[in-house]
């Protein structure tokens, strides 16, 4: 027999009042799982005309809209798809939108995710804003489309052709203001999903914020193609193997790397190539950069004051000794009282005169600091991940997109490796990778200048693009005296 499923006295309208009904009628009166989950079954059962109030209720054609929308994927992606629609139109709804999905595998699941989460006495509305899930449904995901270059473009210099992404960078330093709470970063992708034969560029930005970064974005790629992806593309091979690596700098991060002025071909074209060795079906790869304004100013503050020390004439080893913590500063203060304990009783040795080769190297070293500190500068991580049949095989392509980084090597200047993680490691960079979240402890500071040539929507100079997506077609606005009356057949979009 059927577990039934008591009704509410009054329709329910909003999200609130279904949650309370829930607890009371599975939370309270079921003794395990499994009778959990009968009631509330029992609960989608019932006919959502007598359930819920006629304003809380989504219409069948929305419920068929959004079914149609989660295209067959990835497991977890449309658990997250689903919980981000129970968030927003509430559990009788997302229940009605996963019985018509017909997947009696994600359906069971989400039912055991709902009964815990009602169990534990959580509602979608408490979500706390700056969480994981809470970023991860506040985010809008971007495709990211420009046209061939014209003949125009190929006359011009790379720093012309690059001056426009470097003015969107300035653009963005806002969107990734650390005041804005949960909010305080944005992410730039290049990926060849599976299954897929082009590298796509995806930017994905706060929700609240989606609209500030298509008038920057349109402002500084006129022609750029602007796609809002309802559903994540998906690079990982699910019966093979993951492979990924973070950056991390090599040295002193207050020196810049190579920068596109020193380049005489656009260096993306060597990011690209190494993606080109990835099959269409059974591997996939991405280059992820996460954006966040977090603690630049106390690095820029600390550039300037060991700028400063140089100038004076402070030994370079002294000056470059920079605390980018509190941790790092009360470590170094801690270690300075210590070793005047031990030394307080000793002649303290005569510093020695500043050789002139020294001062002279180190003019060279404020110069690279100036041209670290001419521009802002973004906090970022910098991730890559390889998904395919083997390991040997995803290594193999991991090691060409590590390679293709060797080019930002300043010789008098900084540059960055990548370590290559595994277990528990690379476990949670994949999850930092899914859910593009921001990580601190692997943060690399670069001004706008270096971030401009690491990553940038192409230009002419791109040679190695011919898997790269392209916008084959323009944008045109409807004519402004187009009637609107007549049978709505699309709706007519430009910026």
């Amino acid at each position: 027999m059927k577990e039934s499923f008591p009704k509410s006295e009054l329709p329910i309208s909003s999200r609130t009042e279904e949650i309370q009904h829930l607890r009371e009628n599975v939370v309270e009166h079921a003794s395990d799982m499994q009778q959990s989950q009968d009631r509330l079954k029992a609960y989608q059962r019932q006919p959502v005309d007598e359930v819920l109030d006629p304003t809380f209720s989504v219409s069948e054609e929305e419920s068929e809209r959004v079914t149609l929308d989660l295209e067959p994927e990835d497991h977890d992606q449309k658990m997250h798809e689903l919980i981000a629609f129970a968030k927003e139109k509430g559990i009788k709804n997302a229940l009605s939108v996963v019985q018509k999905m017909n997947d009696p595998h994600l359906e069971d699941d989400f039912h055991r995710f709902l009964v815990e989460y009602v169990r534990e006495g959580y509602a979608l509305d408490s979500i706390k804003p700056g969480s994981d899930i809470s970023k991860t449904l506040n985010m809008t995901l971007f495709e990211v489309v420009l046209p061939p270059a014209d003949k125009d473009e190929e006359q011009h210099q790379l720093a012309q052709l690059l001056s426009s992404m470097e003015q969107l960078y300035a653009g963005m330093l806002s969107l990734a203001d650390s005041k804005t709470i949960g909010h305080s970063y944005f992410a730039i992708e290049i990926a060849n999903p599976n299954y897929h034969e082009e590298f796509i560029f995806y930017v994905a930005v706060p929700a609240d914020r989606k609209e500030f970064f298509e008038k920057h974005i349109t402002a500084a790629y006129p022609k750029a193609l602007l796609t809002e992806e309802r559903d994540d593309y998906n690079i990982f091979n699910e019966e093979g193997v993951t492979v990924g690596s973070v950056a991390q700098f090599s040295g002193q991060s207050i020196f810049p790397i190579k920068t596109y002025d020193t380049f005489e071909h656009d260096p993306l074209n060597g990011i690209l190539n190494s993606l080109s060795k990835v099959d269409k079906e059974g591997e996939g790869a991405a280059f992820q950069i996460v954006f966040s304004s977090k603690g630049t100013t106390r690095i820029s503050e600390k550039y300037r004051q060991a700028l400063e020390k140089l100038q004076k004439g402070t030994p370079r080893k002294e000056a470059l000794d920079i605390s980018y913590t509190v941790g790092q500063e009360l470590g170094k203060e801690a270690k300075k009282t210590l070793m005047s304990f031990f030394t307080k009783n000793d002649k303290k040795p005569d510093t020695p005169a500043e050789e002139p080769k020294e001062r002279e190297d180190n003019q060279e070293l404020m110069e690279l600091i100036k041209a670290k500190t001419s521009s802002p500068l973004f906090n970022t991580n910098i991730r890559l991940l390889v998904s395919s049949r083997t390991e040997q095989e995803a290594a193999a392509i991991l090691s060409d997109m590590q390679a293709a980084f060797n080019q930002f090597e300043n010789s008098q200047g900084g540059s960055f490796g990548f370590k290559r993680k595994t277990g528990k490691q690379l476990q949670a960079l994949q999850h930092d990778f899914a859910f593009r979240l921001y990580e601190e402890a692997q943060s690399i500071p670069f001004n706008l200048k270096e971030l401009t040539t690491l990553v940038h929507f192409h230009t002419a100079g791109v040679s190695g693009s011919s898997q790269l997506k392209k916008s084959t077609a323009r944008q045109v606005a409807a004519p402004v005296s187009l009637s609107g009356d007549g049978i709505v057949l699309g709706v007519n979009k430009v910026r």
